[in-house]
């Protein structure tokens, strides 16, 4: 089910592709993040994003909790470190399908 809502996640950020690099799915540190926007312009904030996916309300912010320590932990920020990126946002994302709700 992630890979499903990667793929819409692309899509909805597709439009920004002349002002940032969308990469999905690529090693960074000791992993693979789901997506990231990196700007063209390196003095811009770049956006590296985990998503989660979960049937309850609880379990949403648990798993973002998780998200969270998942890209700091596989240091998924290497590549922007290498590319003198200095500002980005560490993001997660989680629906549940069962409720049809969303966090951001």
């Amino acid at each position: 089910m992630e890979k499903i809502y990667q793929v819409f996640m692309i899509g909805l950020v597709g439009f920004l592709m002349g002002k940032y690099e969308i990469i999905s799915n690529d090693e960074s540190g000791y992993g693979r993040y789901d997506l990231a926007m990196i700007p063209i312009k390196s003095n811009e904030k770049a956006y590296l994003m985990e998503f989660k996916i979960s049937k309850t309300k609880k379990g949403m912010e648990e798993r973002a909790q998780k998200a969270l320590k998942q890209i700091d932990e596989k240091k998924y920020d290497t590549k922007l470190k290498a590319r003198g990126i200095k500002k980005y946002l560490e993001d997660w994302d989680c629906i549940s399908w069962e409720r049809s709700e969303s966090c951001l």
